[in-house]
This record gives structure tokens, C-alpha cells and sequence, in this order.
């Protein structure tokens, strides 16, 4: 069959619900008579710091159109559907609409390419000022809208105390012997104001410069659930730095910890020796530092004696 189209002959041949014109396939229905634009009909928040999650209200469209193969966006094809662009990217989709006339969407602007942007514009102290599209079903683009992502600086991170105080439980003065292993010096309540990790904690042996040979290696231990933490230390100064101690703190929750200690097979009968918790170092989920009482050192003040 011919017909004449816009004074121009062409063919066109019907064939399974396929046309072929001038040898480009269409699929019919895949474009309806009415192929409105979407629409933005608002944009929240329109203003808030990288990160801030915003929601897109507007017109869009099912993908259960006849005909809808897939949206076409920036000549990339994708699934049937609604898709949001930010400053021209895909962040978003396939949105379906379940009306086919509203479309609501939450979305998060805190993309690579925005946080770019962004950072470009806040080292020059200006607000940054991003576009938000929709393309629906049919491929068409909304004409774009901004909001304002506004400069905040980092929170200066926050600072919690780590009280820490020799236990009640703590043994007695009391007489080890050359070679005795597990030898409790001190133990020790550690309560924080804040949740957080204590990494890591100093311990200090007196007397000095002498006193510290009697003890040949030290381990620290959760005294409730007898767990060791972090890994045994070889003492050879007086000050032993437990590193990897990584035991989590929670808000106002005391951990009794101990120190245990091994006598050197070698140590000088009658010289005598007991721990001081010399210092502490952790940190919250937030990456703020946790540190002990402001003195730095808790003397246990009970004397061990070699005999």
C-alpha cells in the first residue's frame, strides 16, 4: 500500500503489529497522542547541608503503557520508568508511578558528583545550588529546578572522659615467688560518659628503675567475662603499652579490667613491685577521642613482694 505523507512517498508495511517506516522500527503505542512533560510540582528541602535527603513531588507515569519499551535517557536506554537526574546524572529509577499521574520520590544528594560540585563551591565560601530533573516514561525531560545545599563546617569532634579508679576487688599486699604466673597486681573500674572503643591503655611498674625486672610479661582481662585483651606483653622498660586492646565502652557502664602479671624466674628475692594505670586512649563511633581522668595515673598502692 502507498500512502503519501507531507507531499513525500514513503512505504508503509504492516506486519505482526510491527510498522516499518522508511526502515526504522516502531512499536505501536510507543508513541501515545498525549506525551505530556512531566513535572516538578515541588522540591523540599530547599536548602540544608551535603547529604540532606530531598523529596521530588510531580506528574509521572506507570510503566504499564502500552507500547513502553524503556526510557531513554541522555541516550542511554534503561527499564520502563520515572528516573531523577541530579546535575544531569541518573540517581534514581525506575520510579513508577502507581496512578500514572503522581510521582513522589525521596532521594539522598549525597553523590560523588554533587559532593564535587559542592566542595568547589564551598572552598570559595558560596552556596552550592543543584538541579534536580525527572524523565519519565515516554523519555521526556522536566524543565529543571534547583535547591541549596548550604556550607556547614564539620562538628568539632566530641570529647568524652574516661573516669578510672582501682577496684575494691583489687588483691591485697601480698608475696609471689620467683617464676609464679597469673599474678593479679591490679584491677581497675573504667566507666566513660559516652559509648565508644577503648583502644588502648598504658601500665607503669614501680618501683623504678629496679622493681619492674621481677615482672617478665603482663596481659590485661575483662574480670567479668575473663576474655584477655589485645595481646600479652613482653616487659622489658617500666612501661608497657597495651595497643590493641579494642574493648567497646557503653555510656556510664563500668568494666572492671585487671592486670595479670608473670614473675621472672630470675626476679631478686625481696624486691617488690605493684602497677600503675598510667594512661588510656579510645574512641567513639563518631571518631571523638575518650581519655582517662585528668591526672594520667592511678597508683594501685598495693605492694607485691617477691620472696
Amino acid at each position: 500500500m502507498e500512502k503519501v505523507l507531507k507531499n513525500k512517498k514513503v512505504h508503509i508495511i504492516t506486519t505482526c503489529g510491527v510498522v516499518a517506516v522508511a526502515g526504522i522500527l516502531l512499536f505501536q503505542g510507543s508513541i501515545p497522542s498525549d506525551s505530556r512533560q512531566v513535572k516538578l510540582n515541588a522540591i523540599s528541602p530547599n536548602q540544608g547541608v551535603a547529604g540532606t535527603e530531598v523529596v521530588i513531588t510531580g506528574s509521572g507515569f506507570s510503566s504499564s503503557v502500552q507500547g513502553i519499551t524503556g526510557t531513554k535517557v541522555n541516550d542511554i536506554v534503561y527499564a520502563p520508568g520515572n528516573y531523577v537526574l541530579l546535575q544531569g546524572d541518573v540517581i534514581a529509577g525506575p520510579i513508577l508511578s502507581p496512578d500514572g499521574k503522581t510521582l513522589a520520590v525521596r532521594i539522598s544528594v549525597d553523590s560523588e558528583k554533587v559532593r564535587m560540585y559542592c566542595e568547589e563551591k564551598f572552598r570559595s565560601k558560596e552556596p552550592c545550588k543543584v538541579q534536580a530533573k525527572v524523565v519519565n516514561a515516554y523519555s521526556k525531560q522536566s524543565n529543571g529546578q534547583y535547591f541549596t545545599i548550604l556550607y556547614s563546617a564539620p562538628p568539632v569532634a566530641q570529647s568524652c572522659t574516661l573516669a578510672v579508679s582501682i577496684a575494691s576487688t583489687t588483691p591485697a599486699a601480698q608475696t609471689i615467688s620467683p617464676g609464679q604466673s597469673g599474678v593479679t597486681l591490679v584491677k581497675f573500674n573504667a566507666t566513660s560518659n559516652c559509648d565508644g572503643t577503648l583502644n588502648s591503655f598504658a601500665v607503669s611498674l614501680l618501683p623504678m628503675p629496679s622493681g619492674y625486672q621481677a615482672i617478665s610479661s603482663l596481659r590485661i582481662y575483662d574480670d567479668v567475662s575473663g576474655v584477655q585483651l589485645g595481646s600479652t606483653q613482653s616487659v622489658s622498660s617500666a612501661s608497657v603499652n597495651f595497643a590493641t586492646v579494642n574493648t567497646p565502652l557503653m555510656t556510664n557502664q563500668t568494666r572492671v579490667l585487671k592486670i595479670v602479671g608473670d614473675v621472672s624466674p630470675s626476679a631478686i628475692i625481696g624486691s617488690t613491685v605493684y602497677g600503675v594505670f598510667g594512661g588510656s586512649y579510645g574512641v567513639t563511633g563518631s571518631g571523638g577521642v575518650i581519655g582517662n581522668n585528668a591526672s594520667g595515673n592511678i597508683f594501685a598502692g598495693n605492694i607485691m613482694t617477691i620472696r
